[in-house]
Order: structure tokens, then C-alpha cells, then sequence
């Protein structure tokens, strides 16, 4: 979607990429990435890969629920700038 963006007032940066992606993070796997201090990480990239890492090594992975529960945040969060 942000690359969609590109180009336009309503891309978002790396840095405000990775904090709404942060966010919608399901909590249990939130509380992986917390202890796991990789918020040193200088990339959006990076930072992914060591999550999806987290969380395949948890056996965590993100349920139908979560999924739909997370779209429909990202909907709320971009919907507004989609519409103009």
C-alpha cells in the first residue's frame, strides 16, 4: 500500500512505517519484540525480518483474527487519506 503512496503527502517514511506497523502487532508477539531489544535495528528491513524471525520461532503465528483485526486498522489509518 505505501508503495502505492509514493509520491504523494499520504507515503509514509521508513520511521512512521515501522511505528504503525509496530502497533498492529499482535500482543503477544509485541511482548517478543520488547524483550528482544531489536530496536537498534537501522532498517525498516531489518527490523521485519528479526520480527517475522520472532515470531516464527515462537510458533505465535498471527491468527484469522488477528489478520482481519489488523486490516481493519490499517483501513481506519489510511482510509482518510485514500478518500481525498
Amino acid at each position: 500500500m505505501n508503495t502505492t503512496l509514493r509520491n504523494t503527502d499520504s507515503h509514509l517514511s521508513d520511521d512512521k512505517l515501522h511505528i504503525q506497523m509496530e502497533i498492529l502487532l499482535d500482543v503477544d508477539l509485541q511482548r517478543l519484540v520488547n524483550k528482544a531489544n531489536i530496536a537498534g535495528l537501522t532498517t525498516l528491513r531489518d527490523w521485519i525480518l528479526a520480527v517475522k524471525e520472532l515470531d516464527d520461532v515462537s510458533g505465535s503465528s498471527t491468527t484469522a483474527s488477528s489478520s482481519r483485526r489488523a486490516n481493519k486498522y490499517v483501513g481506519r489509518s489510511f482510509g482518510s487519506h485514500m478518500t481525498n
